[in-house]
């Protein structure tokens, strides 16, 4: 086991870290987790109204149980569904509510897309669905999206057709069937369904409990110097090159991430509570076709950063950070005024790398997303906004009006031209760093107490994806590092354990054989399972292999024999290939299978090596960072 927090080892371990939910963090990062979590919060009509903001734990389809962890800021696995059934709408919860299971209260959303797990969308109360379990009442509030207008109809929950409701009663009946372990008994009984005005009360109900419990709380709270002064949220829009580590290169910028290729839910990042917010769904059946963000420390005309579409091989995950090279530009106006849009592609993958200027760029690519943007606000248009058109041949029809929203491609820019834009915005960008508090959830999290049987693992690379990410270390944020040069696809989870250190000065690296893919920056709990022997070009990289301790499934997976011969051919053949592309001076090599013993020897090893010297490593680098930051102030 651990050592005990009074040893010598247990006090250095502990010396930046405190008690959490699942990981155990630093406690600068709690602060800005609770800053960041306080911010989001019902507004005042929302028991009248029925509109609520939701934090999206899982998204519609999944069977991966997330949830949200307040004091890391983090998603974390809590299990895997035993039953083989999915979540029928988007799950997750009302801030600022509890429930008397000491919970917020629950919230499943029928989306016409599936929501992105960690958003906040401002939803629509159309019911509830009554139930208990094992451990007494547990409400479900039934909801839609408040602006898609393909739910504007779903007012009560006699608008939700019977079917949908019978297979969200059949769900929740079914999924923890399987969960039962002797005594251990879970059942879900369905009571009853209640209208949108019950749904309101159940609301109202559990605003005021939250509010109870948080007055009885602040006389604690006011004695506790780490509470009662949490940090300022930060701001993505202030995130400087060195913050974001950007390579050096005229054309080249780092790009925040909003919206995924392919998607029609639009994302925008919320400046006062850090979070990705659903701004609205596409009214028009079009569909992003890059990925879609801004630049950091830029500022244009309407107050906004500029924007950026992104032309990616592979859709890049929202809330991450991409180096990009700028290739040219559009402007547009719309009817707020005149709109640019940057056009790049992804730097770290090669099957862009002759994409250099605006003449590159395939010319029907450049007319699909001239017509995405032509296009994909004309339905969101309300009936009757719009001026009629003018008859032809009438005065009117001379000088038509513009409708009230409207989208006009005026041109293109080079390379050239799209670089002076850039520098313009960037010139204009006058705010100051506030600190990015929001942002280090991912940072110093704890490996787990029970180490090396059970570890947390941070995902950077998602199963059967082909992007790499890392936490770079100013922001916490997620930042793209590699894109695979070659036809392969990571065959599971791919993460790090936290308070680690390899010889090559970076965490260890892990394998989870997941049988569903888990979201990128998630948290799981994975048991070391094996260990695989590897070398490349830097010397010895060997990796933990492991599954989620809570996947049902996997639950005879204790040691190497388990693991299926075709599986270990499978990541053997993976990493011997995955770098083959990318130059002589980049090589891997599989060089062996060890047994569950040698992974735990392994995590120890590193684990002892980040408590002798990445600790402090890590210390003299924010040390170093935060007088960087005061000198630039002070000039």
């Amino acid at each position: 086991g651990p050592p005990s927090p009074q040893s010598k080892e247990g006090r250095n371990m502990h010396r930046h870290v405190i008690s959490a939910h699942k990981a155990r963090v630093d406690v600068s990062i709690r602060q800005s987790a609770h800053a960041k979590y306080s911010r989001i919060k019902p507004p005042a009509d929302s028991i009248v109204s029925g509109v609520v903001p939701v934090i999206i734990e899982v998204p519609r389809g999944q069977r991966n149980k997330l949830e949200f962890d307040k004091e890391t800021g983090t998603l974390q696995l809590d299990r895997v569904l035993h039953s083989s059934c999915f979540y029928p709408g988007d799950y997750g919860f009302v801030p600022q509510t509890l429930c008397n299971d000491g919970d917020p209260i629950d919230v499943l959303v029928l989306s016409k897309f599936p929501l992105m797990a960690g958003c906040v969308a401002e939803c629509r109360l159309v019911g509830v669905m009554d139930m208990e379990d094992e451990k007494g009442g547990d409400a479900k509030l039934i909801a839609v999206v408040h602006n898609e207008p393909r739910s504007s109809s779903v007012r009560d929950i006699q608008h939700v057709p019977q079917h949908v409701k019978a297979e969200i009663q059949q769900f929740f009946e079914l999924y923890k069937k399987l969960e039962s372990k002797g005594d251990d008994k879970k059942w879900v009984k369905i009571l009853s369904w209640g209208n949108r005005e019950e749904a309101l009360q159940q609301l109202k109900d559990s605003i005021n409990l939250h509010a109870k419990k948080m007055s009885e709380e602040l006389v604690v709270a006011a004695i506790d110097e780490e509470i009662k002064k949490p940090p300022v949220v930060g701001s993505v829009y202030d995130l400087t090159k060195e913050m974001m580590k950007t390579p050096p290169g005229e054309a080249i910028c780092t790009a925040y991430i909003e919206v995924q290729k392919g998607d029609a839910n639009k994302y925008e990042w919320d400046h006062s509570t850090g979070y990705l917010t659903l701004d609205r769904v596409l009214h028009s059946s079009v569909f992003y076709p890059g990925d879609y963000g801004f630049i950091p420390q830029t500022l244009c005309g309407d107050g906004d950063p500029l924007d950026v579409l992104i032309l990616s091989s592979f859709p890049l995950a929202p809330g991450s950070l991409s180096d990009v090279r700028v290739v040219g530009a559009l402007n547009m106006s719309d009817e707020k005024g005149e709109d640019q849009k940057l056009l790049t592609v992804v730097v770290s993958d090669p099957r862009w790398d002759e994409v250099q200027d605006l003449s590159d760029v395939e010319e029907h690519l450049k007319r699909e997303i001239a017509q995405f943007f032509e296009t994909y606000k004309e339905l969101e248009n309300v009936p009757g906004s719009c001026p009629p058109t003018p008859l032809l041949g009438s005065e009117l029809a001379v000088r038509p009006k513009k409708k009230a929203k409207f989208a006009e491609v005026t041109g293109w820019m080079d390379r050239k031209a799209a670089l002076a834009l850039l520098r313009k915005t960037e010139k204009a960008f006058q705010a100051s760093p506030d600190g990015i508090g929001t942002f280090p959830k991912l940072l110093r999290l704890h490996i787990g107490d029970k180490t090396p049987w059970l570890v947390n693992v941070i995902v950077k690379a998602p199963k059967n994806t082909a992007i790499k990410h890392d936490v770079c270390g100013t922001t916490g944020l997620m930042k793209i590092t590699k894109v695979l040069h070659s036809a392969v696809e990571y065959p599971g989870d791919y993460g790090s354990l936290p308070q680690t250190l390899g010889e090559d000065g970076k965490s260890i690296e892990c394998l989870i054989l997941s049988v569903f893919p888990l979201p990128l920056g998630c948290v799981v709990e994975v048991r070391p399972i094996a260990l695989l022997d590897m070398e490349d070009q830097n010397g010895p990289n060997s990796k933990v292999i492991g599954v989620p301790h809570t996947e049902p499934r996997l639950g005879e997976y204790l040691d190497l024999d388990n693991i299926p011969d075709h599986v270990k051919l499978e990541v053997s053949e993976f990493f011997n290939t995955y770098r083959n592309l990318e130059g002589k001076e980049s090589w891997a090599r599989v060089t062996g299978w060890r047994d569950r013993a040698a992974a735990h020897g392994r995590i120890d090893e590193c684990r002892k090596r980040f408590f002798a010297f990445g600790m402090r490593m890590e210390d003299m680098e924010e040390k170093i960072f935060t007088q960087e930051e005061r000198i630039k102030r002070l000039e």
